[in-house]
């Protein structure tokens, strides 16, 4: 069946095919990947946004698969796919986020990937999925911010909110379409939640703050407001939503607000299901199904997860771009090697090192990077060196930028272990000058601590 691009309709269901699209800032939409259409559903020219005309149809009864924010990982959303080969819902909804770096090789992956579902699937925009990194060889094509379909009985209603906001065209549009279908059941689809449990802590401070926060919730209370009235007013049956890869849910005034946790993407914190939501509307009941993916993974677990999300996204970036000086991670990890030679009142010693590194970059041009290191060494002189160290700092090229160039670094630091006869722990500041070059990194570094001075030469290989 494939990806469905559903545009709102005046007249008579027709079959007729078109090409899916994706929401690319900067980009011109075009026709690339054309879907198979569905008999439930008219597949119509995107940028027919206008108000379908409601029609009589069977009892409602319809079951579908709802999941979001699988932020390129092939291997979780190829195991979904064949929970659909198995159970067959109706249809398949995805909440967006279908990519995390937003690169045309993920793009084009992500939609091939959703091409060979065995049902028809539906693509709601994330921002994830609209704040591109280039560089494009292909103009993109569009999907339209408010579509809406019936299947089996029930009325659906996708719209694009990945900015946390929905415009005024949004909303007449969503009215309009709710008085048109009025008495029927209905679902609303959009990436940002309109409503969840908990304030979140983002939208506590930026209402304290000269500038706001990104937020896992639509942050402006007219329009949370003015939506949910909507909700309300014609009986919506439920909102479904992801973003924030945290299941949650919220009943108000008969609307259920459904947040679906991560179907892919890394999880706000060790110990969450890897899920989607197993929905089945009959009649006036609603059965909601959380669907476990992966379990979820404590600490260690968890951060070897984030390890290997950051490995295998950067693998395929980079095999598919090369180190494009236009393309920049969102964030990268890799492992350490080296030598220190550490200097206390007790003596010295010559000591291995191994580590793992996970650097963020900042700035559009890739100039900078904050980063963090977890390590431990071994070694011997006047006596033992053995011990963990960690550091987190700043690192900014003065010469090239990011993926080809020369850096400086400084960092605070933090140890223990057992050094020179005894054991210690200390805290203090690093400062380094390194050559990055591609996937490797060559740096020399000296530490003042609290319990010791060293110097370091370190050899890095990064995804």
């Amino acid at each position: 069946m494939g990806v469905q691009i559903a545009a709102v309709q005046t007249r008579p269901i027709q079959t007729t095919p078109v090409s899916p699209s994706v929401s690319a800032r900067g980009a011109q939409p075009t026709a690339s990947l054309a879907p198979a259409a569905s008999a439930q559903t008219a597949v119509l020219n995107p940028s027919d946004q206008r108000v379908s005309t409601p029609a009589k149809g069977p009892v409602p009864d319809v079951r579908l698969f709802f999941f979001s924010d699988n932020h390129s990982n092939p291997d979780l959303l190829d195991d979904f796919r064949w929970k659909t080969q198995t159970e067959r819902p109706d249809l398949v909804i995805d909440g967006g986020d279908w990519v995390h770096d937003g690169t045309e090789p993920e793009i084009k992956r992500a939609y091939n990937m959703r091409q060979v579902f065995p049902v028809p699937l539906y693509m709601v925009t994330g921002n994830h999925d609209a704040h591109l990194r280039g560089p494009f060889k292909d103009p993109l094509p569009e999907v339209p911010p408010f579509r809406s379909f019936d299947a089996k009985g029930v009325h659906f209603i996708l719209l694009d909110n990945e900015d946390e906001t929905l415009t005024e065209d949004q909303f007449k549009l969503l009215e309009a379409d709710l008085k048109a279908h009025a008495g029927k059941p209905t679902l609303v689809s959009m990436h940002v939640p309109a409503k969840l449990s908990k304030e979140p802590l983002t939208v506590k401070l930026g209402k304290h703050l000269p500038f706001n926060l990104a937020s896992p919730v639509m942050r402006d209370e007219a329009q949370v407001k003015r939506f949910h009235q909507l909700m309300t007013q014609y009986q919506v049956k439920a909102v479904l939503s992801g973003h924030t890869h945290f299941p949650d849910e919220v009943v108000e005034d008969g609307v259920r607000y459904l947040t679906v946790g991560s179907s892919g993407g890394l999880s706000p914190k060790p110990g969450l299901d890897k899920e989607y939501l197993d929905i089945r509307l009959q009649g006036q009941s609603l059965e909601v199904k959380r669907v476990t993916l992966a379990e979820g993974k404590g600490v260690v677990g968890y951060a070897g997860e984030a390890f290997t999300f950051y490995r295998n996204l950067n693998n395929f970036n980079h095999a598919e771009l090369g180190w494009n000086t236009d393309y920049f991670p969102s964030a990268n990890v890799g492992y350490q090697a080296g030598f220190r030679r550490v200097v206390t009142g007790k003596g010295d010693s010559v000591a291995a090192t191994v580590g793992v590194q996970m650097e963020r970059p900042m700035g559009e041009k890739g100039q900078g990077a904050i980063f963090g290191t977890v390590g431990v060494s071994a070694g011997t002189g006047d006596n033992w060196d053995v011990g963990v160290q960690a550091t987190a700092g700043y690192k900014h090229a003065v010469y090239g930028n990011y993926n080809k160039g020369v850096y400086l670094k400084g960092a605070g630091t933090a140890n223990a272990g057992y050094l020179h006869g005894s054991a210690t722990a200390g805290v203090g500041v690093q400062a380094g000058i390194g050559v990055q070059y591609q996937n490797f990194t060559v740096e020399l570094g000296q530490e003042w601590s609290t319990n010791y001075q060293a110097q370091q030469l370190t050899v890095g290989f990064r995804f």
